[in-house]
């Protein structure tokens, strides 16, 4: 029975080395694959489909939502959701949800009605309008990002500020009256 024993002995580490080695290379191919997913993925976000320097993405047309139908009795959610669509014609983002035009008669009209209101979040919004009413936008993607915190945003996070040219392409897509579809 030792001699039966003896000869298994070396079957078995046999066995253990191949299985060793087997998944190994199991573990090799995986990291492999996901390896080469997770390039595909990156360089594929990174590709921007850009047209004479504009990112055709972001200026594409988003169908503008009828002018800001608020009120002084609208709620703090409706004035931030117009505020939030306002800022997709300047910013970077990965999902732009509708879009209404800045103007300055728009933001006086939201600055009276916030002012107007006890909303909880009453400084931050006439904070970000004041600037805006001044005409200064180089924080407009930082504001996008307060007004989507506020209103629990998940998906669309601004990453950036647009440069001029794609702006002008952001409001010629979805501003102009050739582009204005009639709900």
């Amino acid at each position: 029975m030792k001699k039966g024993a003896a000869i298994m002995e070396p079957a078995t580490k046999n066995s253990k080395k191949i299985g060793i080695i087997l998944l190994f290379f199991i573990l090799l191919i995986t990291l492999i694959i996901y390896g080469s997913m997770q390039l595909i993925i990156f360089f594929n976000d990174r590709e921007q489909v850009t047209k004479d320097g504009v990112n055709l993405q972001q200026t594409k047309n988003i169908q503008e939502e009828k002018p800001s139908e608020v009120t002084a009795d609208s709620t703090e959610d409706e004035v931030l959701n117009v505020m939030n669509k306002m800022t997709h014609q300047f910013v970077i983002a990965d999902d732009k949800w509708g879009a209404i035009e800045m103007t300055p008669e728009r933001i006086d009209q939201l600055i009276e009605i916030v002012s107007a209101n006890n909303y909880p979040n009453k400084e931050k919004m006439l904070g970000i309008l004041e600037n805006w009413r001044k005409g200064n936008f180089k924080k407009v993607d930082e504001d996008h990002n307060v007004i989507w915190s506020i209103q629990d945003g998940n998906i669309g996070k601004a990453k950036g500020i647009m440069s001029e040219k794609e702006q002008e392409a952001f409001k010629k897509n979805n501003f102009t009256q050739e582009n204005q579809t009639d709900d």
